[in-house]
């Protein structure tokens, strides 16, 4: 490792050890890659997306976004788009790492929905979402759990009975995925407190359940901008705090630039790293604290479908991948 890329300046300068032995064999583990939601209506067919990736921004990696491939669709056209998307996918050498939930099923309850039927489909949304990753080839899937409503938050012993129940579905969902050969689920605590989880206890408390006599693991998918900023726990407003306490039971992390205030998903331009408080080598410090052995760090960067967000895109993105590269070399 080229020391001279480990220089860190700002408050208490200092030069990170170049014989830290334990970054050092961290490092070997971690890797960086790319959620597809930039590609979400702008880039959507296979051939431009993974080409972008793998060619113009120069990562291997990639976790397939569910707004590309709605998990309910199914029969010939699922058949299609997921033949594409493998040959392309292997054309530029990008490895599917995971499929993952996107910002559309965000709208709903899913699998905390007030009505059984409802949660039913939420099942079957994420047994689809198992089935494309099995035809991809990626190793795990998942995404968020749903949102509970007001009444349920009020009314302590419905809100419980849900989760109870979500517990029991999610090791069916855990039967199919190890049914159809995918190696485990994943979850991502969120940053507002109807979402389960969103605090560090929620957390504990999912990653207890589901994983309890369960057919394959559950992991999470930690965001280093959900920060449950209402939280009264300082621990919970702290994405250090997040990465170092759960970080070696996690598959992996979203990037994103944000001001600790709300889950902007800026990019890691000059700009916004001036005004952020992700940093690079402290982020890379929390994850070898954690024990992570198997981590890769998806930039997961949004863009309002409006100008002139749509023509910075990929300079936005070339911009990120260059400022995690000073960390994540190779």
């Amino acid at each position: 490792m080229d020391s001279d890329r480990w220089t860190v300046t700002g408050k208490g300068e200092r030069q990170w050890a170049a014989n830290n032995s334990l970054m050092e064999n961290q490092m070997g583990r971690i890797r960086l890659g790319i959620n597809t939601c930039f590609a979400i209506k702008r880039y959507s067919e296979p051939e431009e997306w993974a080409g972008i990736v793998g060619e113009e921004l120069g990562v291997k990696e990639a976790q397939f976004s569910a707004d590309l491939l709605d998990p309910l669709v199914g029969g010939e056209v699922r058949a299609e788009m997921v033949r594409r998307t493998v040959e392309a996918a292997a054309r530029h050498y990008v490895n599917i790492h995971s499929v993952f939930s996107g910002v559309g099923v965000q709208a709903g309850n899913l699998l905390l929905h007030w009505e059984e039927g409802m949660r039913n489909h939420g099942l079957n949304w994420y047994r689809g979402m198992v089935e494309i990753a099995s035809g991809l080839g990626a190793e795990g899937c998942g995404g968020i759990l749903g949102s509970h409503t007001f009444r349920q938050m009020a009314e302590g012993k419905e809100m419980r009975r849900v989760r109870a129940l979500l517990v029991e579905r999610w090791r069916e969902l855990a039967d199919y995925g190890a049914e159809k050969g995918i190696a485990y689920l994943m979850t991502e605590p969120m940053s507002v407190a109807r979402e389960y989880p969103s605090g560090m206890e929620d957390a504990e408390e999912v990653y207890g359940g589901f994983n309890s006599e369960a057919a394959i693991p559950t992991y999470f998918c930690l965001d280093v901008g959900h920060l449950l900023a209402c939280s009264g726990t300082e621990e919970d407003r702290d994405p250090y705090a997040w990465i170092g306490r759960f970080g070696s039971r996690s598959r992996a992390v979203h990037l994103q630039q944000t001001d600790g205030r709300r889950s902007h998903h800026w990019p890691f331009t000059r700009e916004y790293n001036k005004i952020g408080i992700i940093k690079g080598e402290k982020l890379l410090e929390a994850i070898a604290e954690s024990g992570a052995e198997d981590l890769v760090l998806f930039l997961e960067v949004f863009h309002a479908n409006f100008e002139p967000f749509d023509t910075r895109v990929l300079d936005d993105l070339k911009a990120s991948v260059e400022y995690w590269r000073r960390f994540v070399p190779g």
